[in-house]
């Protein structure tokens, strides 16, 4: 079933759109169980992106076929084909798909229902993975919108939207506005969970990649240390999550002594060489970690 060209849009649209006239009324999720979602899952999240791919294609068609087109179920495959296909690198195809959903929900309920929010997220995605990040502000601030009005301002399910957010106003050379959404998503991890949780460590990182950006050094190292001190109260201190924060604890040394030694003006200006000593220490130490971290996984045969 070759579904994305756009050629053959049209009558696929017609008859996505027929089912959802006809079918009968059953949940979304008993849908898209009973076409393998179990099984596609798997495949996606071991890269099988051709594999994934035509198991979300064979569940679309069957499920039109068993006369299974309801709204939010047809949304959901639709979506999960759109995902794999942007996954693989299909962001025109993948863009369609998710303009299909959209077009599917708002024939059949209205500009605000939750059933907008997944293939909202999908085109901000889209348009910010093929480096067309300007393209993806409309839809990600539709998303949150959609998100808020349905799960309240601060439900944790808006979050993967804010950090897709973030990272478009990072493509759109703004950081400013990058660190204040990072802010926002911190907040809500925080009154999800605790301000010591492990669940804040990505969040951190997120942000002492903004700070980075913004030139707020000593801010993002402390940053980065909070996100040590974290995984080291609730993992120890041999945890392979440490890695990623000492990686980031070395490139922020680094990419300070070479700012500011672009910026110097005068020899007397030049920053301090220990920057970098301080750079490949940080590095080092992430590189024992991760060897550390190999060993045991060759010798446990993962």
């Amino acid at each position: 079933m070759q579904v994305p060209a756009r050629q053959n849009l049209i009558p696929y649209k017609c008859a996505v759109l027929l089912m959802c006239l006809i079918a009968p009324a059953i949940q979304a999720q008993e849908v898209v169980a009973q076409y393998g979602q179990e099984d596609f899952e798997a495949a996606l999240a071991n890269g099988l992106f051709d594999e994934a791919e035509t198991m979300a294609k064979a569940r679309l068609d069957a499920a039109i076929r068993d006369g299974q087109g309801q709204q939010l179920a047809t949304v959901e495959l639709i979506n999960d084909l759109a995902d794999v296909q942007r996954l693989s690198g299909n962001y025109d195809t993948a863009i369609q798909n998710y303009e299909l959903s959209i077009e599917i929900v708002e024939s059949k309920a209205d500009m605000l229902d939750i059933s907008l929010a997944e293939p909202l997220l999908g085109l901000g995605k889209a348009y910010l993975e093929s480096g067309r990040a300007n393209l993806a502000m409309d839809y990600l601030n539709r998303a949150l919108h959609v998100r808020s009005v349905n799960d309240g301002p601060h439900s944790i399910d808006q979050a993967e939207t804010l950090e897709v957010q973030a990272d478009a106003y990072r493509g759109i050379d703004k950081p400013k506005r990058a660190a204040e959404i990072a802010d926002r998503l911190y907040l809500l991890y925080e009154r999800k969970y605790s301000a010591d949780g492990v669940e804040l460590v990505p969040v951190l990182l997120k942000q002492g990649h903004i700070f980075g950006d913004l030139g707020n050094w000593r801010v993002q190292r402390n940053t980065y240390r909070k996100a040590m001190e974290i995984v080291e109260r609730a993992e120890g201190e041999r945890s392979a999550n440490m890695i990623r924060p000492l990686v980031g604890m070395g490139n922020s040394h680094m990419r300070e002594y070479f700012d500011r030694r672009q910026k110097a003006r005068d020899e007397y200006d030049l920053p301090d060489e220990k920057l970098l000593t301080e750079a490949r220490n940080y590095f080092d130490a992430a590189y024992q970690f991760l060897s550390f971290h190999d060993f045991f996984l060759l010798k446990k045969g993962i």
